[in-house]
Order: C-alpha cells, then structure tokens, then sequence
C-alpha cells in the first residue's frame, strides 16, 4: 500500500518516483499474485532466472512481503476469534438473569473503556487498536441483529453462536488460502532454484511429486515417492516463527537419527551452515507423513525462517550458493567418493564453493574458528575453502572424517 502524501524534498521525490516505477513493473512482469495463486508460467521463471541480481532481489521482495501481509492477517485473525470466544462466553455466562442485549450493551461499554485507557496511558499498539475496534465492532454487530432481528431472548445464545461460527469458518478460510499461498509460493521458489536441474547436470536422477499446480496429500507424496523406487527423498521448506524475527536457521527432520537420513539432513545443515545460517539440528519427527510412509530414506529440510529478515537476506542473496550446498550436500551423500590422483603432490578437503568472495570469507573464518587449518583458493571463478595439504592420502581421509563429524559437508581434491 502506498500511503498518499506530499514529498517535499525533490531528490527523495525523484527517489521514491523511481522505486513506485519499478515496484509496478516487477508486479506486471512477473505476476506476483499469479505465483501466490500458483498461476505462473514456465517463461516468468527463465525470465527471473536470467534476470539481474538487483531484480531477482526486488522480486522476491514482493513475493515475500505478500506472503508476511497473508500471515499477518491470519494471525490478526486468530487473535480475533479468541478474544471474541473469551467475551462470548461471558456472555453466555450472563444469561438469563440479564437480557441478551443489555449484557452486549455491557461488554461492548467494559472494552471501550479499556481502549480509551490504553490509549490515555500511551500503551496503544497499532495491533491492539485494530483488534479492539474489531472486537467492538462484532460485538456491536451482534447487538443489531438482535435488534433488528426481534430475535426473542430465548433465542438469543443460539443466534450469537451461529453469528460467531461465521467468523470461526471465515478464519479458517483465510488460513487455508494463505497456505496455499505459501505452498504456491514454495513451489515457485523450488522451481527457480533449479536444485533439480542442478543435481541432474551432476549426474544424478531426480522425481518430482508434482511439476505443476495440483494439490497433493502428503499421503500422495509418498506414494509417488515410492513408486520411483528411489534412493532418497528430499522435502524443501522454509520455516515460520509465531513471532517475526524470534528464531533462526536451518534445522531437517528424519523419521529417525539413523543410517543414510541422518547423514543427508546433517550434510544439509552443514553446507548450509557455511552459506551463513544458524544450525539448529537434526530431529526426529515420526509423525510427519512423507517421512513415516515413504520406503526410502527421508528428509524434510527447514532452511530458514520465512518471518526472519536475516534468514531471507543471506536466501535473497546466496541464491546460487544455496544451490549449490543443497546439491553439495545430496551428492555428497548419495555417491561413493572417488578419490583424485594427488595434484602437485598433495590432497586438501574441500568444505565449500562460493560465488561470492565476502561469503567464502566468512566460511574460512567459521571453519578456522573451529581448529580446522582453513583456506581460500579460487578456481573456474569459484571461492573454495579448503582445510589442510597433506601429502598422503590417509591423512586427508582422516581429516574428512573428523570434519563430517563436525556437520560439513566434504570432497577430498588433489
């Protein structure tokens, strides 16, 4: 929303001019609401793919404040239809030794009074203001329709609560349009990433349980999951706090910390862990259903937190280092290593490949951090970080080893 307004400084004008200018054109461009409403087609994703950084940035912007306005709201609503259960069941509670619209009258007066106190104090959110003139307003609505509805005393409770299932049920729709929202929204984000493009160019096989817009049970999921027969499966998310901004980082779950699933999810939150996110761990869920029901060993990777601005920085920004540490990190554990004769006659483990020079800096410095003798070198316009040069190869498997054990996600180089 754009709030009307007279800017008086003409270079701030100009500035704001520009930025309204581009805002519109990524909205017609690239059809925001058609994403979130899983409409897009495959030109808007090579268009974003081939796209500028600074363009990729500003769209995934809007995508992704449309998604915080979508929670927002629902949140809103939830906190809605709980004050509005707690007033109604004074109501209830009141009845019959009051009538039904003199005990309305009653609780619409007690919570004026406490907004205008609130507010008298300067204790006044703007979303306690909102949820208050919302409370009075229903209450007030309620107290209406009694009225103009001659409803009978006797009747009144059951009337109310018919009014208030309304609310409950358009809650509940919201909900599930703004999760639709999201898995639209994911889905998307899966398909510009091109993890799966990505894996195949190195070789390996990649499923889909959907490559357009359907909606599918996790049930389903499975089940498409294991007619492929293959050898792992990997779920993508992006996690969400109650509160914006509370937590942080990237965690997997597994049905259980064992074998092959444990070594993917601890792989994925160790590369992901260079990129720069928090690692939160590895943990046992047995009762999400892709993970229960599929026959082969699973992961549902949570890489960030969607209402976090850290987190959607260092996505926004490390697009393809992501990328690549997700492919890293399946590669890694799905193909037996194959050793490299030594080059210049030693061996180094490689713990990272970046696109950006700053963020392969910091992963030195994260490794290093730990005791581990860290490095960069550059190579095919990449930054590794490489631990150790050792002339025996003994030496540099030992080295991986203990370093896997530390959550990275390794290859011995020579």
């Amino acid at each position: 929303e754009v709030v009307g307004q007279y800017i008086q400084l003409p270079r701030i004008a100009g500035d704001f001019a520009n930025y309204l200018e581009l805002y519109g054109k990524y909205q017609r461009m690239y059809h925001v609401e058609d994403i979130l409403q899983g409409r897009w087609q495959a030109v808007t994703v090579s268009e974003l793919r081939a796209a500028p950084f600074d363009e990729k940035l500003a769209v995934m912007g809007l995508v992704l404040s449309r998604l915080s306005d979508g929670a927002k709201k629902v949140r809103r609503e939830d906190e809605l239809t709980g004050a509005l259960h707690a007033r109604l069941k004074a109501f209830r509670d009141a009845l019959p030794a009051q009538p039904p619209r003199q005990v309305l009258e009653q609780l619409i007066e007690g919570q004026q009074a406490a907004l205008q106190m609130a507010r008298d104090a300067g204790q006044l959110s703007q979303d306690a203001r909102w949820l208050a003139m919302k409370e009075i307003g229903l209450l007030q609505d309620y107290r209406s329709r009694l009225v103009e509805g001659d409803v009978p005393d006797s009747g009144a409770l059951e009337a109310v609560k018919c009014w208030f299932a309304g609310q409950v049920e358009g809650r509940a729709a919201l909900a599930r349009e703004t999760a639709a929202m999201f898995d639209n929204a994911f889905a998307f984000l899966e398909e510009k990433f091109a993890l799966g493009q990505e894996l195949e160019n190195r070789g390996i096989n990649v499923y889909y349980t959907r490559t357009t817009d359907v909606f599918q049970t996790p049930f389903e999921k499975a089940q498409i999951a294991n007619e492929t027969n293959a050898d792992a499966f990997l779920s993508i998310h992006r996690n969400s706090g109650v509160n914006p901004g509370e937590y942080s980082g990237v965690e997997s779950l597994v049905y259980k910390k064992e074998g092959l699933a444990l070594e993917m999810a601890e792989n994925i939150n160790g590369a992901l862990g260079l990129v720069g996110f928090d690692e939160i761990g590895v943990f046992e869920e047995p009762g999400i259903i892709v993970l229960r029901k599929t026959k082969m060993p699973a992961v549902l990777a949570e890489i960030g937190f969607i209402n976090n601005d850290e987190d959607n920085r260092l996505l926004n920004e490390n697009f393809d280092d992501v990328i690549g540490a997700l492919a890293d990190a399946v590669q890694g554990t799905l193909e037996p290593e194959v050793y490299p004769a030594g080059r210049g006659g030693f061996f180094q483990v490689q713990v990272g490949s970046f696109a950006d020079r700053k963020e392969a800096a910091a992963a030195v410095k994260k490794v290093s951090g730990e005791g581990f003798p860290a490095m960069l070198d550059t190579k095919d316009q990449r930054y590794r970080v490489l631990v150790g040069r050792y002339q025996e190869l003994d030496n540099a498997v030992l080295m991986e080893r203990v370093l896997r054990k530390h959550g990275y996600t390794t290859r011995i180089i020579g």
